[in-house]
């Protein structure tokens, strides 16, 4: 079923003409919050100093095909607050690696300034990802929450839901242990977690698991763990 015509946002249109000098008729990808839809430019204006770019698409709102399910969503990962270019790195790849959604966590062990920088961070955390979906070819948005205690996630979004956390104390699964999607996935900032933060994971039902003998970054750890559950 074709669509009208649709105009993007001006940024989204100043890069299309001037950047991948889209053309009327070229064929391209929008990714929206129902997926990706294919579509054909209809209008590419490069504006001037007046007036904005301009870049119109006429949609295709078939379905998306087999295994590109918008409604099928990726595992929960929370990952404790560390040193903000480390969480843009780990927010970028967590959107390639299919995250359904992303928790930054204020945990005990995070230092307080470091709460305090990441407050005006929602909204780049939230372009990163839709950067990343849009050059991986993701269907589904990654949410990306605003952050949140440890006992605030596990008693609301995880709750009743099947879970790990990442601990020095955990088992290491094996490569054919299957894992539950979805899932959620809990990742220590710098430090790890707290014993008391630990003990409220396994009053909660939450497995611990570690990754090897190594001791890893805090963003490595929490996107290799990720990975498992591809």
């Amino acid at each position: 079923m074709a669509g009208g015509e649709v105009w993007l946002e001006p940024d989204q249109a100043r890069h299309g003409v001037t950047v991948l000098r889209l053309r009327p008729g070229d064929r391209v990808e929008i990714a929206g919050p129902a997926g990706l839809f294919p579509a054909r430019v209809t209008t590419a204006e490069g504006g001037g100093r007046s007036r904005p770019p301009r870049l119109g698409v006429a949609l295709n709102m078939d379905p998306p095909p087999p295994g590109m399910d918008p409604e099928t969503g990726g595992p929960i990962l929370a990952l404790g607050l560390i040193s903000l270019p480390r969480f843009d790195w780990a927010v970028e790849k967590a959107a390639e690696l299919g995250a359904g959604e992303l928790w930054p966590l204020v945990c005990e062990r995070v230092k307080p300034g470091l709460v305090r920088a990441s407050a005006d961070r929602l909204e780049r955390w939230r372009r990163l990802a839709e950067e990343a979906r849009k050059q991986c070819g993701r269907p589904r948005p990654l949410i990306i929450h605003p952050p949140a205690a440890p006992l605030e996630l596990i008693g609301g979004a995880l709750k009743g839901r099947p879970g790990f956390y990442l601990s020095p104390a955990g088992l290491i699964l094996g490569p054919a242990e299957p894992l539950p999607s979805p899932a959620g996935l809990l990742a220590g900032p710098e430090g790890g977690f707290s014993p008391r933060e630990e003990e409220a994971f396994l009053a909660a039902g939450l497995r611990p698991w570690r990754l090897g003998p190594l001791t890893l970054r805090s963003e490595t750890a929490a996107l290799a763990a990720l990975a498992r559950f591809l």
